[in-house]
Order: C-alpha cells, then sequence, then structure tokens
C-alpha cells in the first residue's frame, strides 16, 4: 500500500509517514521504554511479551518533540477525513475540531498480540508505527514467515460471515474480507474507529 487515502470496501484509510522519523522514533523508544518499566513496577507487573501503556500520554509526555508528534497525528487525522469528504463536504476550507481522547502505546514480541477489536467510541483511530524489525529479519520467522508483524483491516462483512466466532476464526475466513497491511516504522495509519482489526502478531527481537 501506498502512501494516500485508501478506498477498501470502500472504507477509508490514511497513510501518512513522519517527514522526521529517523530522529523522532528513538526519542520515543527511550520513552516509551521508561514508561513501560516505571508501570510495570508500578502495577506490580513483570516484563512480558506484551505490554499496553495508560492512555494518559498527552498529558503525561511533556517534551517539544512530543508536541510535534502530536500536530503530526492531528493534521494526518485531519487530512484523512478531509479526503474521505471531499465531494460531501462544501468546498473551501473547513475549520475542523479534532479531540483526541486518549493515546497510549503498545510492544508485542514473541508471537504476542493485541487480540480483533474496534474503538467503538471515537469516529476515528489510528496507530503509528515507532520500531519494526529489518524486513529480512521480519519476514525469516520460521512460522510467520511475511506475516509476521503485519496489521490485518478488516472490511464490513467480517463481523457478519465469522458471526461468534470471528475473534478465532480469521485463518479460514474468506481473504477478500480483509487486507494486510505491512507495518513500517514512521507510518500513521488512519482509519474509523469501528474498522475491525487485531494488531500485529509479532516474532521479533527483545526490546
Amino acid at each position: 500500500m501506498t502512501p494516500g487515502l485508501q478506498w477498501l470496501w470502500p472504507t477509508p484509510i490514511g497513510l501518512h509517514r513522519h517527514p522526521q522519523a529517523d530522529a523522532l522514533n528513538p526519542l520515543l523508544v527511550r520513552i516509551f521504554g521508561a514508561l513501560r518499566a516505571t508501570q510495570l513496577h508500578a502495577r506490580g507487573q513483570p516484563p512480558a511479551a506484551f505490554f499496553a501503556s495508560d492512555d494518559d500520554l498527552l498529558q503525561r509526555v511533556q517534551l517539544p518533540e512530543w508536541q510535534g508528534f502530536v500536530q503530526f497525528l492531528v493534521a494526518s487525522l485531519r487530512d484523512t477525513v478531509s479526503a474521505a469528504n471531499r465531494g460531501a463536504w462544501p468546498a473551501g476550507p473547513m475549520q475542523l475540531q479534532v479531540s483526541i481522547d486518549g493515546l497510549w502505546f503498545q510492544t508485542s514480541r514473541s508471537g504476542a498480540f493485541h487480540d480483533v477489536h474496534t474503538h467503538g467510541n471515537c469516529s476515528w483511530s489510528g496507530v503509528y508505527v515507532v520500531q519494526v524489525d529489518a524486513e529480512a529479519q521480519r519476514c525469516s520467522h520460521p512460522v510467520y514467515g511475511a506475516a509476521n508483524g503485519v496489521t490485518r483491516l478488516y472490511g464490513p462483512p467480517f463481523a457478519t460471515l465469522g458471526g461468534p466466532m470471528s475473534t478465532w476464526a480469521m485463518p479460514t475466513c474468506n481473504r477478500r474480507i480483509w487486507t494486510c497491511h505491512r507495518c513500517r516504522a514512521s507510518c500513521c495509519c488512519s482509519r474509523p474507529g469501528w474498522r475491525t482489526r487485531p494488531c500485529p502478531t509479532t516474532a521479533r527481537r527483545s526490546g
């Protein structure tokens, strides 16, 4: 998939890449690593293959680079929504009000993943990929192969076809109801909040 608005099923999927990702992403890795250690200690939890932070990053992180990153997320969402509604909204500039109600980070390795889910309490949701293994290393896994670390985005027929077993019947579903998006660092993917997807199944280096 290339950057820009993608019409799938037809569902708008916006892909955007941060222009200063080479400098930003290592900083985010350090910030998230420190927050993960702090929150694991506060929760009394041992390190594990999957981790999800508290959803208060907007208030917790106070750095100039972070503020620029949040502005990038807002601009990406604005551009996606504007492009998706082109032809339906009046022509000319509009003053959109964007409210981010929750912002958190997740890490996964050793085959860990977030199960199929939606964000039903929001109009749009998005994910920014901070760090993934190199392409050759990612695809070399003996079990997952090229599917290692990808994000599946499911179309509207998925829940109907999968029914009550849609959370575990993914491999047997008709491929036409979903598409795989290969995760790349610095990529922000914006989509409607009701879009069904799991977070990537990833077998990667420790980190």
